[in-house]
């Protein structure tokens, strides 16, 4: 689940339009103010396992148990480019750089132009690192969240990275910022997302606390009876689902001195139907529209979407 278009809060004006693959091993395109299918592609040989989406060049990538890359442009029937992978894919993500897009699996290459220069990298290495992110209003700035310790305490860790120049060649630097343990009678989070230079928004349980890259609580939020299962964080919005049928928004404040969530609204994904959700559902939000898979049943998932007045 990804938009296509419009997922950028700062491209007004644009038709909202996401993209979703299904166990019959297509990827879909959707109108959601319409609320219409616009677009399929034709059924793939293996099924699609990952899905990332460049809204400011209208291109989806896929991966499939098969190992091969796929860009679409969600217009023709057959994939604009398509590579197999030396090894498995775990994570796909896609992003402008300045001579075009760029498409990182285990390495970063630019697929639908590959150049000849090996890409400069740094390690960073974590016991159980169990998820990292960029910070959403600096580009150098990276959070990564870890385990630690017999009893695998949760710890947050913030670098800053450079590139210098040593001999001739570029060298990737990182410099650690950051770094705070949870306390211990937390429950573990497993997403989070980086809105700015000096704040993490993260999931546990019910919850979902606001800290600095310090350690310090800013918030903790209670708006779900259930396990949130689903995070969604991007400049404007934050996003979060339970599998107690709702999900609720929020929005970043401006201007106070200290980062802040604001409070949007709490939506019942299903209405007529009371029945909980059986399975992870997803949701994700641009400036006009929000979009949620909810799953009551193994065979079937329904797209949920909504219209953001303005």
């Amino acid at each position: 689940l990804a938009y296509f278009s419009g997922s950028d809060p700062s491209m007004s004006g644009q038709k909202s339009i996401v993209c979703t693959v299904s166990s019959l091993r297509m990827l879909y395109a959707w109108d959601v103010q319409e609320g219409s299918l616009i677009w399929s592609s034709p059924a793939q040989q293996a099924n699609i396992k990952y899905l990332a989406t460049l809204p400011q060049r209208s291109l989806a990538f896929t991966v499939d148990k098969e190992e091969t890359v796929k860009v679409w442009n969600c217009r023709d029937a057959e994939p604009l480019a398509a590579r197999s992978m030396p090894r498995c894919c775990f994570s796909l993500e896609a992003f402008l750089a300045d001579d075009g897009p760029v498409l990182m699996v285990f390495s970063a290459e630019g697929l639908l132009r590959p150049g000849d220069s090996t890409p400069s990298s740094v390690s960073l290495p974590f016991t159980f690192c169990s998820q990292a992110c960029w910070a959403l209003k600096c580009a150098n700035r990276v959070t990564v969240m870890f385990r630690r310790g017999s009893c695998r305490r949760t710890g947050f860790s913030t670098f800053d990275l450079a590139e210098k120049s040593s001999g001739g060649s570029t060298v990737m630097k990182a410099r650690q910022i950051a770094a705070f343990m949870l306390p211990d009678e937390m429950e573990d989070p497993l997403r989070m997302g980086v809105p700015d230079r000096e704040t993490i928004v993260f999931e546990s349980g019910p919850y979902l606390f606001l800290y600095s890259i310090y350690g310090h609580l800013v918030h903790r939020f209670s708006h779900h009876q259930n396990t949130i299962c689903s995070l969604w964080v991007d400049s404007l919005h934050v996003l979060t689902t339970s599998m107690d049928n709702y999900l609720h928004l929020y929005m970043w404040e401006e201007g106070g001195r200290d980062p802040g969530l604001l409070s949007c609204c709490h939506l019942e994904q299903r209405r007529a139907d009371p029945r909980p959700s059986c399975y992870y559902s997803r949701a994700i939000c641009d400036s006009a529209s929000i979009v949620c898979v909810v799953s009551k049943t193994l065979e079937a998932s329904v797209l949920v979407m909504y219209s953001l007045d303005p």
